[in-house]
């Protein structure tokens, strides 16, 4: 299967193969660029929705036989851990384009606050899958749920300030550490 990667901000940034392709099956390319993302700046989830739809638009006037008629493997999983603060943050031209186009929006919300609605809208609409990922401070690892499931996130229970908690989540040293001092692992906090 050929996937297209890219990094956002309120810039965004294609990861394009070494034969000039947004789509490609070079996966060890991909991982790699994947161990240097760095997350900073403000968050534009309009950006990056319209460029993955502009490569689908791109891959079907080369003729590559790609459709857009509710076809079963147009995706794009959408990675966040934060909230729209630039660009439109209703995403409504990208959501209608990807519905029209039927292309699959599946949302992954990182950390511990509540995950903003228009993800869920993004998912919802397009017959995209949900899902949260949070580090579990129990068993030290991270877990992914779908948001649908109905199971409370860890930290509405626990007596910690969510915010620090989200901005040391970014700071895994510092976080272990601060985890490690705190003694927050157990059932008991979750």
């Amino acid at each position: 299967m050929r996937v297209g990667y890219l990094e956002f901000n309120d810039k965004v940034e294609k990861h394009i193969s070494s034969k000039k392709s947004f789509f490609t099956k070079d996966y060890n390319a991909l991982k790699q660029r994947m161990t240097n993302v760095k997350c900073d700046g403000l968050t534009n989830y309009e950006l990056p929705l319209a460029t993955a739809l502009e490569e689908f638009v791109r891959i079907k006037s080369r003729g590559t036989g790609m459709t857009f008629q509710k076809s079963p493997d147009q995706h794009i999983l959408f990675i966040t851990d934060g909230r729209p603060t630039a660009g439109d943050r209703y995403v409504v031209r990208e959501l209608h384009n990807a519905k029209k186009m039927g292309v699959a929006i599946h949302t992954v919300f990182i950390g511990y606050s509540t995950c903003p609605k228009v993800l869920d809208k993004l998912s919802g609409e397009t017959d995209g899958l949900k899902y949260s990922a949070f580090l579990n401070t129990s068993s030290r690892k991270i877990t992914v749920q779908e948001r649908d499931s109905g199971l409370d996130l860890p930290g509405k229970n626990l007596n910690l300030d969510i915010g620090k908690l989200n901005m040391m989540a970014k700071m895994p040293a510092v976080f272990q550490r601060y985890l490690d001092e705190s003694g927050v692992y157990g059932d008991d906090n979750l």
